[in-house]
């Protein structure tokens, strides 16, 4: 649309003269002039036309402000709620399997009444158990720091 017809169809649209359809290309024209500001600083306007173009823009957003807004992406709440959900359940699953996997034993050694005992513990240290007394260790040692329970 040149400059001459565009002022044209925007004097019928002011005056009320303008058909439906004219109406329906005049706003989709200005919509689209406005997205690309560019479009109209080729028309070498006069200050009276710069004027008028940006009246009728405010005019529009004040009137019509979801038209002339942009749209902001709605966030999908359900699915990444669906995403955690099952990122949580993944990672809960995945825990519990490698737990199951490598759960430690543990071996309890006693020594009877007026017995005593010397226990090998697999780390290489030993214990020796008075009568009446015992411990309970765990079958391999995991950490540098052997963990033990002694029961008098």
């Amino acid at each position: 649309m040149t400059k001459e017809e565009f002022f044209v169809l925007l004097d019928r649209y002011e005056k009320g003269e303008a058909s439906e359809e004219e109406k329906a290309l005049f706003e989709s024209f200005f919509d689209s002039m406005q997205m690309q500001k560019d479009r109209s600083k080729d028309w070498d306007l006069t200050y009276k036309e710069q004027v008028k173009l940006e009246i009728y823009g405010k005019v529009q957003s004040a009137v019509n402000p979801i038209a002339t807004a942009p749209t902001k992406r709605k966030v999908p709440i359900r699915e990444i709620a669906l995403a955690s959900v099952i990122a949580v359940s993944s990672f809960l699953f995945l825990l519990t399997y490698v737990n199951r996997g490598t759960s430690t034993k543990f071996v309890t050694k006693r020594a009877e009444a007026g017995q005593h005992a010397t226990i090998n513990l697999s780390d290489g240290s030993s214990v020796k158990l008075n009568a009446g007394s015992s411990i309970t260790y765990p079958q391999a040692f995991d950490d540098d720091i052997p963990h033990a329970t002694l029961r008098a």
